[in-house]
């Protein structure tokens, strides 16, 4: 074989080895975990239909926030679910870390108004804050706030007014609304999303404030960036830092 076989051959077996890893399944992405808030007991049938309606795109789990699991024991299929007790804020802040999306498919007024008054005194404003401050998704239905249909024009002006005043302050919060048709349209479309990560910005003035609340080791999130007066106000208060496990699980250190 001359050289020029030689090297023919080998491209040929180059491009083959390509096309077969093109042919290969990817592997597939691991599916999100979505919590679903049960928040009224009156309206167990429309969550049921919204985990039903997910297709089985997510990891769904029920949360009963102050509703008794017994009383819809035969709903819901083989979605696990845990009990969210009032005053139990560890249980909350867990069930939000482990969560990708929070979702609250029955949001009711005056839940919606302890959100965008950031009051978290309660299991449903409490995880949902959690899931904001942690940078999770969070989704909102907002056809349980106010009566339906016709119904609505019985409400005054006013109300009305405040309603949408509350909406439009969680969604600036980043919290995605939608009606309860389109709910698990909107939940499907996140579960398919690549979320890109964020970067925070370490200021100097975060580490004055570290420093005032008696911190001298501090865990950064993963792909945090600090800026150069950060750096020098970390050394001249001795403040010693790390970024979070990284997705491949290690530390990377700053």
């Amino acid at each position: 074989m001359n050289l020029e076989e030689r090297v023919t051959a080998i491209v040929r077996q180059a491009v083959q080895e390509y096309l077969r890893r093109l042919e290969r399944p990817q592997a597939r992405r691991e599916s999100k975990r979505v919590l679903v808030l049960h928040t009224d007991g009156q309206n167990a049938g429309s969550v049921d239909g919204f985990i039903r309606g997910l297709g089985g795109v997510c990891q769904a789990t029920l949360a009963y926030c102050g509703v008794p699991p017994a009383a819809d024991a035969a709903a819901f299929g083989a979605c696990p679910a845990v009990s969210l007790a009032g005053g139990d804020r560890a249980a909350w802040s867990a069930a939000a870390a482990d969560a990708d999306i929070v979702v609250a498919p029955t949001l009711r007024l005056g839940q919606l108004a302890k959100l965008a008054g950031l009051q978290d005194d309660d299991p449903v404003s409490g995880t949902l804050i959690e899931a904001l401050l942690r940078g999770k998704d969070v989704v909102a239905a907002s056809s349980f706030v106010l009566p339906p249909g016709a119904q609505k024009l019985a409400v005054p002006a006013v109300v009305r007014d405040a309603v949408e005043g509350h909406f439009r302050q969680i969604a600036s919060y980043g919290v995605h609304i939608a009606p309860f048709a389109k709910l698990a349209q909107r939940v499907r479309a996140l579960c398919s999303a690549e979320r890109s990560l964020a970067r925070p910005l370490v200021h100097a003035r975060h580490v004055r404030d570290w420093a005032d609340e008696g911190e001298t080791r501090v865990t950064l999130p993963p792909r945090s960036m600090v800026t150069p007066l950060a750096r020098d106000e970390a050394k001249l208060l001795g403040i010693e830092w790390t970024r979070d496990a990284t997705p491949n699980g290690k530390e990377d250190k700053l």
